[in-house]
């Protein structure tokens, strides 16, 4: 799907979940509210669910190419914070089986699961080396 059938999906609300993901709720659920940063967001969801939590979010959507979002995710993200990531394991942005734990290996894992969404939270170490490898 290109960038503009996207927007024309987003815009007549076709089959658009408005519910976060589960796995973020798992996640987050918990959590003292700080920042957050929602790559590949689509309408909004999981945004919308930390920022009525007091989360201050940044969301961000609309490549027409795949991104390495999972390396800026790393970078940006503080030590000690959490990576909560979800994509489709088939389709035009689909990952393959695996990726996303490889994007994460030097991260501690605390879920994973693969199935039609691949879905991942993982926590960086407090004494991260960021890595190049990947």
């Amino acid at each position: 799907m290109n960038l503009g059938e996207w927007n024309d999906r987003y815009r007549s609300r076709e089959e658009i979940d408005d519910h976060p993901a589960a796995v973020l709720v798992d996640a987050a659920r918990d959590l003292v509210p700080g920042r957050a940063l929602d790559l590949a967001c689509g309408a909004g969801r999981n945004a919308i669910w930390l920022a009525r939590r007091g989360w201050e979010v940044v969301a961000i959507d609309g490549a027409e190419e795949a991104i390495p979002l999972f390396a800026e995710a790393k970078r940006v993200v503080r030590r000690g914070g959490s990576v909560v990531a979800t994509a489709r394991m088939s389709g035009t942005y689909a990952i393959a089986p695996g990726e996303m734990h490889g994007w994460f290996e030097d991260f501690e894992i605390v879920h994973e699961r693969e199935g039609e969404i691949a879905e991942i939270v993982a926590r960086k170490p407090d004494h991260f080396i960021h890595s190049n490898t990947r």
